[in-house]
């Protein structure tokens, strides 16, 4: 246990210290079992945070602070959310949008989208399978 903590408080100290490039893997939103997702967004000076969705039955999910100034709410929707926007609200206020989010308003609009790794399917085979080429020719 006191290991695991080590690890989290170095995680915490590369993230903050701007080193951390694997930050996506713990922030914004992920899925966690069977039909559940975590919502996770880094914000150590808020007062309060809520998660805002049209998925979650009243539109909005108190989140609550960990030590590390992680805010951290996990639902069970039904149906699934991907696809769906959700914002985060602070200290009551103004909304803003997930700074980890896969996923963009299909409209252009600047809010953001539930989209898991498992859910996303790359589109960039044609690309991927030609790169060596196009690297090979500079």
């Amino acid at each position: 246990m006191r290991e695991a903590s080590r690890t989290r408080e170095l995680a915490v100290y590369d993230f903050c210290a701007g080193s951390d490039s694997r930050a996506y893997e713990h922030l914004g939103v992920h899925r966690a079992g069977e039909g559940r997702y975590v919502f996770r967004l880094f914000a150590p000076l808020a007062r309060s945070v809520s998660l805002i969705g049209d998925f979650l039955p009243s539109g909005e999910c108190p989140m609550r602070k960990e030590e590390d100034g992680i805010w951290t709410a996990t639902v069970t929707p039904s149906p699934s959310p991907e696809g769906m926007a959700y914002t985060y609200r602070i200290d009551g206020g103004q909304c803003i949008p997930d700074p980890f989010a896969r996923g963009g308003m299909a409209d252009g609009g600047d809010g953001v989208t539930v989209c898991t790794v498992s859910h996303y399917r790359w589109q960039d085979d044609l690309w991927m399978r030609t790169r060596g080429e196009r690297q090979s020719k500079r």
